[in-house]
């Protein structure tokens, strides 16, 4: 039951019920449109928004939506009836107007769009929160969708999360994150509708969870996932291991983007964690720093009266550069790192790359002023820098400054430089959409989303729905994706995202990455 709009390509949402009233739909229905101000009426199809791209290749929306611009005289009843909707339906659309509208005002209008009846009757036990169409296929001059039965290929992303729809308006934060990764993969979806095969459409559709193992395990059950070819799966591992034994049955991908530290990917063969596992990230970050820096006297800096919860990093890397024969010492101290703990041990003039065994933001604190202190009394400022962990890439404002004073590099899953142009443009466009700004956190779960839904999209495209059969990358505006197959052999393990930034922090305020 997709419905096309007129124009070079198709974006439609379309709503499956839950019930008579429908009332979880039109919840997740308002936490995500915005824009529109919309409520989902039972049995309805609500037209997302359309975005225009110009001939000048920009990725600049512009909204086609249709809208009345009110005169003097005008009432909402008029319109309404100008227009066959109701009164109550225009101010559902434009809540601005229910107290009346004034001469110059525009109105949001949603045409009355007919359904058609559904391919197979639908059970209030779908618990199918919605779906959502975009395609590349041609239209006709009265608007119906022309298909090639001979090229025509569907697919199907299950974005499947705990929603936690009986929350409301009100959501909790968990929730109203797994929300926002979700605007962000649905407004990736519409700006990749242009850039479909011909005849080929991708549909998405959202399930909530509720957070209960029990739902999942019924909605497996019932088949819900049986067309799917990439479930976005919820956190809990639990749930994840009841995914994965549907996947041997049903051939469906499991991109699992939440639940670092899940293992399943090493036996299940449909499995794809997309963060880069805790061995996989030590080794290219131990890599980065012997091939960037080889110049450089690694300095380990261990406060024996502090946390030290990296010292397995720090010590893998120290024996890293034992076995290379490359210089490394170690600098124990006692909760405050002094300039004369470093002076009596350093010799001037030598270059050296400070490395703490703590990640946290407290034992940064003590030991920044002496390294300041050190690198201000050096003949040359490069010689002295600073590795960390990606805990520092929540630093703002003062500490953030003494990152690029120190000329600090990290190794991190997740980038957001601010003064990235990409990165600019795509939260302006979500403000276009949501009329809210992109939250300032590390990972930010809208562009989380919207890096997914690129990459997703991408690969079932380039892979025909295959994801082992053509490595397939994708750098993201925060996230990037290049998958390998995890352990074992290539066809009983599953696929392991292999990327890592390396994220520098210049002294001249700027910042660089590169993608090991």
């Amino acid at each position: 039951m997709f419905h096309a709009l007129r124009s070079c390509w198709n974006l439609t949402f379309t709503v499956k019920a839950l019930s008579d009233e429908n009332s979880y739909l039109c919840v997740l229905n308002c936490r995500i449109m915005h824009l529109l101000k919309s409520i989902i009426i039972p049995f309805a199809l609500a037209i997302m928004p359309v975005y225009a791209y110009g001939s000048d290749g920009g990725n600049i929306p512009a909204m086609t939506h249709p809208t009345h611009t009110v005169v003097k005289g005008e009432t909402l009843y008029g319109i309404g009836k100008l227009y066959g909707v109701s009164p109550e339906l225009l101010v559902e659309y434009n809540p601005w107007a229910k107290d009346g509208v004034k001469a110059g005002q525009e109105l949001i209008l949603v045409p009355s769009v007919p359904t058609d009846p559904p391919a197979r009757e639908q059970s209030a036990d779908d618990i199918v929160a919605g779906a959502f169409s975009a395609s590349n296929t041609d239209t006709t001059d009265n608007g119906d969708i022309e298909i090639d039965s001979v090229s025509h290929r569907e697919y199907n992303i299950t974005v499947m999360l705990p929603f936690m729809l009986d929350e409301g308006d009100n959501p909790s934060k968990k929730a109203s994150a797994y929300t926002n990764f979700y605007k962000g993969f649905i407004m990736a979806a519409n700006e990749m509708s242009n850039e479909c095969p011909e005849g080929s459409t991708v549909k998405i559709v959202a399930i909530d969870t509720e957070g209960r193992i029990a739902k999942v395990d019924s909605l497996i059950h019932a088949g819900i996932l049986g067309e799917a070819d990439v479930v976005v799966a919820p956190d809990d591992s639990r749930q994840l291991a009841l995914l994965a034994e549907a996947s041997s049955k049903d051939g469906f991908y499991i991109f699992n983007i939440f639940n670092v530290q899940d293992g399943s990917h090493n036996t299940c063969p449909q499995m794809m964690q997309a963060n880069i596992d805790h061995s996989r990230m030590y080794e290219k970050a131990m890599d980065a720093i012997e091939t960037l820096y080889p110049e450089y006297e690694l300095v380990v800096l261990h406060n024996e009266a502090g946390k030290a919860e990296k010292k397995e990093f720090a010590d893998g890397l120290r024996q890293m550069y034992t076995n290379s024969g490359l210089p490394v010492s170690e600098i124990n101290f006692n909760g405050i790192l002094r300039l004369s703990d470093l002076e009596s041990r350093l010799k001037p003039g030598h270059k050296y790359l400070f490395l703490p065994t703590s990640g946290t933001l407290q034992e940064f604190n003590k030991i920044n002023r002496a390294i300041s202190a050190m690198k201000e009394k050096a003949g040359n400022p490069d010689d002295i820098r600073l590795f960390g962990y990606p805990e520092w890439m929540t630093f703002r404002i003062d500490r953030l400054e003494k990152l690029h004073q120190l000329n600090t590099s990290i190794y991190s899953r997740y980038f957001v430089p601010a003064e990235d142009a990409t990165i600019s443009s795509v939260s302006d466009r979500y403000a276009h959409w949501y009329g809210e700004e992109i939250r300032d956190m590390v990972p930010r779960q809208e562009l989380l989303g919207y890096d997914a839904g690129r990459f997703i999209i991408g690969a079932l495209y380039e892979t025909d729905g295959d994801f082992r059969s053509v490595p397939f990358r994708h750098e993201g505006v925060q996230s990037s994706f290049m998958f390998t197959p995890a352990s074992g052999s290539e066809k009983n393990c599953g696929l392991v995202n292999n990327a890592l930034y390396i994220v520098n922090f210049h002294p001249d305020g700027s910042t660089s990455k590169n993608i090991r």
